[in-house]
Order: structure tokens, then C-alpha cells, then sequence
């Protein structure tokens, strides 16, 4: 049956990834589940993540798979076990119903420094205007947050949020869809601290798809690879794609803004971060608007 090959892959996984743990698997169903369920059976998952969550281990690797899954939960649901993984069997892709979390007044998952490992993916995320999808309480470490499509059938605030104070560390952010009901910004963080931001499409967002904006010269950038952004208002304001305010020794390559209009007057990128005779503090490599390089804004 479809959920015995699921979970398989799943221990296939761990084993291939050279872990030498192999965690418990715990399933939940919104439509089926019961909370009074052992959770390890497929057959009798639990109705939510959080009755999950409270049953896995830190440091365990412990996974909880998540099928035909709607707002199930109180949110924000606090992942606090270190080393645990999230995912949403929505099928194949990200745009399905199956997982869609629609928090209202509050973020889907909050995720902090009891979230150290941490992975989340297969998720369809909506809030609201004034509340990010994903928030980051003080420092999230290596957490993995992949294959998941923020606003993308209702609005939310930002896609992941990382207040003054916060901060991701060493985090990978890849694969992911931010999308059109997004009110401000895709990746809002002040302090980036060498994680990478890769392979994400953001599109018809309101604001800045990633944006640095925290204005410490001590935070690191880490990495920035082929992401791409699509505009579809008329002549958005400049660092509409990658805006950095002050963080450093960031690679930035590979990356490609569009834009409906013919003639777009704004670049895309800015970098803040000016340091001598107009260079920036980051490395930028060949980052294209439309089909031009473009090097960023530094004004």
C-alpha cells in the first residue's frame, strides 16, 4: 500500500544519509486521525502535528509524515524537538491541497534553538496579512526548509520571518515557491548567519523576495544561488529581487530577476554594504535581469 512505501522510503533515507539512528515514524491524518492513536501505524495516524511532535525524541531523527492535513492544529505549531522532520505527503509537487495550513491570526510553525536539525517540507502555507508562515524565535540552526509554497492560495505577511534578535544559522532554504499572496516580502531576515538560500522560485510577491534588511555588519550572508523572481507590476522599486542592507562575505550567483515590463528602470539587486571606490562587502558573481547581467545597486 501507498503508506508502506512511504515509509520504507523513509527509513531508506535516513540509512542512505549515514545516520546512525533510526528514529520512530509517526503518521498524521486531519481527516482520519485520532489523537488517541499510537501514531506509529499508518493505518492509525494522530489528527495533529503537535500530538506528534509531543511524542518524538531530541536528537532521535524521528519523522513525522503528514497526509490530507487542514488547520488541525493550534498555531503556531512550536517545533521544539532538535532533529526532527516535518513533512507533508501532498503529493507530487507543492501546489497541492492535501497539506495546506491556514494559521489565521498567527504563523503556521514557530521555529527556534529547540528546533536544531530541524526539517519542514511538503507544506502549502497560508496566515494572513499581518503573520508570516514560518517564524523564527531566536536562533534556528541548520534547519532544512524545503519543497513548501507560501501564499499561494490565500495571503500571508512574509514567507519566513527573522525579527531584529533572530536569526538563522547555518540554515538551507531551498526548493521552495513564494508566491503571489505574499504582503511584504518572501525571506524578511536581519541576520542571515551563513545559511543558503537556493533554487527558490518567487513570484508576483508584494515587496522583496529576499531581504536582508538588518543593518549589522556582523551578520554573514552565506550563500545566495539561482533563485528566481518574476515581477508582474509595472516598474517595482530597485532591489525588488535580493536586497542586503549590511551583511557580509555573502556569495551571491546565479541568480535571475523578470519583469513583465519591456524596459524595466530599476536593478533588481541592491547591496548597501558599500565598500571601497563603490564595491560592496559581498561577492557578486553573474546575476541576470531578463537576459543581462546585472551587478547590484550599491546607492
Amino acid at each position: 500500500m501507498q503508506l508502506d512505501r512511504i515509509e520504507r522510503a523513509a527509513r531508506f533515507a535516513k540509512w542512505a544519509g549515514g545516520r546512525s539512528i533510526v528514529g520512530n515514524i509517526f503518521h498524521v491524518n486531519g481527516s482520519t486521525g485520532d489523537d488517541n492513536n499510537p501514531a506509529c501505524d499508518p493505518l492509525a495516524p494522530m489528527q495533529k502535528i503537535d500530538s506528534a511532535l509531543a511524542l518524538c525524541a531530541d536528537s532521535n531523527h524521528d519523522y513525522i509524515l503528514v497526509e490530507d492535513y487542514y488547520n488541525q492544529d493550534t498555531f503556531p505549531v512550536v517545533v521544539d524537538k532538535t532533529t526532527v522532520h516535518i513533512i507533508g505527503l501532498g503529493g507530487i509537487g507543492v501546489v497541492s491541497n492535501w497539506c495546506l495550513m491556514t494559521s489565521g491570526g498567527a504563523a503556521c510553525f514557530q521555529i527556534g534553538a529547540s528546533a536544531l536539525g530541524a526539517e519542514i517540507a511538503g507544506f502549502s502555507f497560508i496566515s494572513d496579512a499581518t503573520h508570516p508562515c514560518i517564524l523564527i524565535e531566536g536562533t534556528a540552526c541548520t534547519v532544512h526548509i524545503h519543497h513548501n509554497a507560501f501564499a499561494l492560495w490565500g495571503a500571508a505577511q512574509d514567507g519566513i520571518l527573522a525579527e531584529a534578535g533572530d536569526e538563522l544559522s547555518g540554515c538551507l532554504i531551498e526548493h521552495n515557491m513564494f508566491e503571489k499572496g505574499l504582503v511584504r516580502d518572501g525571506l524578511r531576515v536581519y541576520s542571515p548567519s551563513r545559511s543558503t538560500i537556493a533554487d527558490n522560485l518567487f513570484r508576483q510577491y508584494g515587496g522583496v523576495g529576499i531581504n536582508l534588511y538588518g543593518d549589522s555588519d556582523s551578520a554573514r550572508v552565506g550563500s545566495i544561488l539561482r533563485n528566481k523572481f518574476f515581477k508582474s507590476v509595472s516598474d517595482p522599486a530597485a532591489g525588488w529581487a535580493i536586497t542586503i542592507v549590511a551583511a557580509q562575505n555573502g556569495m551571491i550567483d546565479e541568480n535571475h530577476a523578470m519583469e513583465a515590463a519591456d524596459a524595466p528602470t530599476h536593478n533588481p539587486y541592491k547591496d548597501t554594504t558599500t565598500g571601497t571606490e563603490g564595491t560592496t562587502k559581498n561577492a557578486w558573481g553573474v546575476n541576470y535581469t531578463g537576459a543581462v547581467t546585472t551587478y547590484p545597486d550599491v546607492a
